[in-house]
């Protein structure tokens, strides 16, 4: 009886800490912030995201990916645009102890995702200074999960998980341009999220504890609500800064991990006004 007392603790320890896998990770989202017929946006930018609180024995790094992003408007009331977000290092660390022996699961992350949309913006004054858009599209990817599980500094197995995404999503948003030289975007995405020719090495009971067993046959749907600030220099109009803050909250009810916030910084050209400076 006195062992057991010691021993339920650790392994609900053990238990606790490994059932962790992030099927879903939102993409930042493609805000242009167009005004009329001809305005054009290009963009690289950096989203990055932490997220502790998984318990004092569990280090999770940070989640880093590269954006490149582009939009154009065809008419003074419709625009197309396309993004595509690939991991530059996504990986959790699970470090834990058991009497004498110290035990790591290190699970590393690879995504590229693509996506597509067109819309609808209207000025909602005679300056327009204030802006109504909502841009509707889908996106296709891959995810690939690896894992390795390390005992005393020496390897003893290893996993894998890699799975197709589609998803198609609604993008609505209010833009404020109080002058020439910032703008801001406040929204929210509505994500529909699917996964097919899923390949994995983990039993079938583990994707029940990783929340992946059901997703093939039932998708996952999320509200993303978002903060865009552009920064625009007097001396280059057509450059900017863009800052991103954006989080997703699950909505359905099929029940996936998920990331839940980042930060995004990068920079933005105008490549309309670019080439017009270049011809003057």
């Amino acid at each position: 009886m006195k062992y057991s007392n010691y021993l339920i603790p650790i392994i609900f320890f053990f238990y606790s800490c490994t059932e962790i896998r992030y099927a879903y990770s939102p993409v930042a989202p493609n805000t242009p912030g167009l005004k009329e017929k001809g305005d054009s946006k290009l963009g690289a930018t950096a989203s990055i995201g932490y997220f502790p609180g998984l318990g004092a024995n569990v280090n999770t790094s940070t989640d880093a990916n590269l954006n490149i992003q582009s939009a154009y408007a065809l008419s003074n009331h419709f625009a197309v645009m396309a993004s595509y977000t690939g991991t530059l290092l996504e990986r959790d660390v699970f470090q834990y102890t058991d009497n004498a022996a110290s035990y790591s699961e290190i699970v590393n992350y690879k995504r590229n995702q693509l996506e597509t949309g067109a819309g609808l913006f209207f000025p909602l004054n005679q300056k327009k200074t204030l802006l109504v858009e909502c841009f509707v599209g889908g996106g296709f990817g891959k995810l690939n999960i690896t894992d390795r599980y390390v005992e005393n500094g020496n390897n003893t197995s290893n996993g894998f998980y890699t799975t197709r995404t589609n998803k198609f999503f609604i993008q609505p948003s209010l833009t404020l341009h109080p002058g020439n030289n910032f703008f801001l975007s406040l929204g929210f995405r509505y994500v529909n999220a699917g996964y097919t020719n899923i390949k994995t090495s983990y039993t079938e009971q583990q994707t029940k504890d990783y929340f992946l067993h059901d997703i093939k046959s039932n998708r996952v749907e999320f509200i993303e609500p978002f903060l865009t600030a552009n920064f625009r220099f007097k001396e280059m109009p057509w450059f900017m800064l863009q800052y991103q803050n954006f989080f997703t909250d699950q909505v359905s009810t099929q029940l996936v991990n998920h990331r839940f916030s980042y930060n995004n910084l990068g920079v933005v050209i105008d490549p309309t006004l670019l080439f017009q400076k270049k011809k003057k």
